[in-house]
């Protein structure tokens, strides 16, 4: 039979569906609960609820009978503030809400309602239901899916990268962001819902390391590693120990990482039984597995990486006297074996993760452009000055994170970083840059600003003496005079401050640089490169080379006693070109 004639003759196949109102919804709930709210308290006081909430709806909206059901489901952003307006409270408001999807869902059932805003809603339920009461907070991520209508199964990492952004600009920090997703990975994981999500890992991006905790060890095992890293931190020449082989703090942590990793390779990966020593250890079969394993983890892992690794412990075997009477020749022939990495690729791999320079510099300005007396706290100005100084300095004159966080700026004392007139005394410290030579001409009492570290807190091992350029003292100043209202008690007296008012330490230090970085810099945001302590150094290098400065004047800028040091770390690397690489390339294809 012909469409048109069909059509014709069942009139009902052409007519326009109707859509369900609000007061069909609520007729349909009524009958359904009328007869239970009888003999129920809580069927009445459910049946009750909707009846409200119709009645705020028709109220907003106009009658009932005009409300369509697919008008509803994306209500609750304007309910809410609407129904505050009239004087609720917001756990009332939001109650009224959850009474709406409720409803919605009773019309789905009863009157076999549906549209595509609730579908994409009642997609997420189940992941709803895994984040209730365990991770509330992810509820946001939820939501901004929905808003860009996105089912758990179309959910993928850039929508995740977008609402991470929306996070940023709003002002959230970094930490609370990240541990959000963490969070709602690891909850809808728990909960199996990997299933549902087919363009998105709910696997953790940060797995568990390998290395085992020492206090899992055996007593003997655990007792001779505990005694090798104190051999090796003791001050002093020992009857079996010169004093050059002493190391520093953070490198006696490197060094038990690397020894709790190769156990945690051999107890927990190979299953190696009767490990009390590190004779036992340290074994060919254990420590050669150990690095081709290494490897098979991480193909692009190149030599430095293992060798970094295994490097101080392969030194304990020629120095710590219970290991030197041993047989180790197999552990540097084994470590010489793995693969160069050409010095080219090294530098520009180093190169790749460098953010911009001018965009970094910005920051500073853009922190002091928020000073705004009218709209903020002297504290949260307070704040500002802090992290602009932080910036600026590390800008100037890059430290390394530990003497950043260990600054003093106690005026008594007069350590680290201060101001001062510069006498005959002090000016044979350390060589003065022009501007500063010509401004103490003119004025013999005027103040400097200037870093001051003994031994002890620099690498190098000598007094370090340096000043700040000109346009860092009026910042010192200003932060200085508002310091007080951001400090702890007691005091640390360091320059720079945890958001408790403690000291810093290099981890909130380096928590604290990310996080000012993705938040005023819109470069790093959206190229998804971090920013560290570290890289401070390395992006003032490239830019001095690049502005045509010496390599005197950069080993200067660093605080670097040797230029082959400066030499090797930078000039090599930023003066390679992309063309060498990709000859290197092209040559390794030939031969193959």
């Amino acid at each position: 039979m012909p469409l048109q004639n069909n059509l014709a003759t069942r009139p009902h196949l052409n007519a326009v569906k109707q859509p369900h109102t609000l007061a069909k919804a609520l007729h349909v709930v009524e009958h359904k609960y009328e007869s239970l709210s009888q003999h129920s308290r809580s069927m009445k006081g459910r049946l009750s609820a909707f009846r409200n909430t119709c009645k705020h709806l028709s109220t907003m909206l106009g009658p009932a009978e005009c409300i369509y059901l697919d008008d509803l489901v994306e209500i609750d952003r304007c309910l809410v503030p609407w129904l505050e307006g009239r004087g609720l409270v917001h756990q009332s408001a939001v109650q009224h809400c959850c009474n709406l999807r409720k409803l919605l869902d009773e019309a789905h059932k009863l009157l076999n309602w549906t549209s595509d805003a609730y579908e994409l809603r009642k997609s997420w339920q189940p992941v709803r239901e895994a984040l209730k009461k365990k991770a509330p907070g992810c509820a946001g991520i939820v939501r901004f899916a929905i808003r860009h209508g996105r089912t758990p199964a179309t959910f993928n990492r850039d929508i995740m990268d977008e609402w991470k952004k929306s996070k940023l600009a709003r002002g959230y920090s970094l930490g609370t962001v990240v541990n959000t997703e963490s969070l709602l990975r690891k909850t809808a994981r728990r909960a199996g819902l990997q299933k549902l999500f087919s363009e998105f890992s709910l696997e953790c991006k940060n797995p568990p390391k390998y290395r085992m905790n020492l206090k899992d060890l055996t007593d003997s095992l655990r007792a001779e590693i505990s005694s090798v890293i104190r051999w090796k931190m003791v001050k002093r020449n020992l009857k079996d120990r010169p004093a050059r082989l002493v190391i520093r703090d953070v490198t006696a942590r490197s060094l038990l990482k690397y020894l709790l990793q190769l156990c945690g390779y051999a107890i927990q990966e190979k299953r190696h039984t009767g490990i009390n020593s590190l004779s036992a250890l340290l074994t060919e079969e254990i420590v050669c597995g150990y690095i081709d394993w290494l490897r098979e983890r991480n193909p692009n892992r190149g030599r430095a990486g293992i060798t970094a690794t295994l490097s101080s412990i392969h030194c304990l075997t020629q120095t710590y006297p219970p290991l030197k009477a041993g047989n180790y020749g197999w552990f540097r022939e084994k470590l010489d074996t793995l693969p160069k990495e050409k010095r080219a690729r090294k530098q520009q791999r180093k190169l790749n993760r460098l953010p911009e320079y001018r965009p970094i510099s910005q920051i500073p300005t853009k922190l002091l452009e928020l000073c705004d007396p009218k709209s903020l706290t002297p504290v949260k100005i307070a704040w500002l000055y802090h992290d602009a100084l932080l910036f600026l300095t590390s800008l100037t004159i890059p430290h390394r994170s530990r003497n950043i966080s260990e600054a003093g700026i106690n005026p008594d004392i007069r350590l680290n970083i201060y101001e001062t007139p510069i006498d005959s005394e002090l000016v044979s410290q350390f060589q003065l840059p022009a501007w500063a030579a010509e401004a103490r001409k003119r004025e013999p009492r005027r103040k400097f600003l200037v870093v001051h570290w003994l031994e002890e807190h620099v690498k190098a091992n000598v007094e370090l003496w340096r000043g700040f350029p000109d346009e860092v003292t009026p910042l010192f100043r200003e932060y200085s005079n508002r310091r007080h209202l951001i400090v702890g008690i007691p005091d640390p007296g360091t320059l720079f401050l945890s958001r408790k008012g403690a000291a810093l330490t290099q981890k909130t230090l380096l928590a604290l640089v990310a996080r000012l970085s993705v938040r005023y810099c819109e470069s790093i945001r959206e190229s998804g490169k971090h920013m560290t302590t570290k890289l401070f150094r390395d992006l003032v290098a490239a830019h001095l080379l690049d502005s045509g400065s010496t390599l005197e004047e950069v080993q200067d800028r660093l605080q670097q006693l040797d230029p082959n040091t400066t030499s090797l770390n930078y000039i090599g690397g930023f003066n390679t070109s992309d063309a060498v690489l990709q000859l290197e390339d092209d040559l390794a294809a030939l031969a193959e």
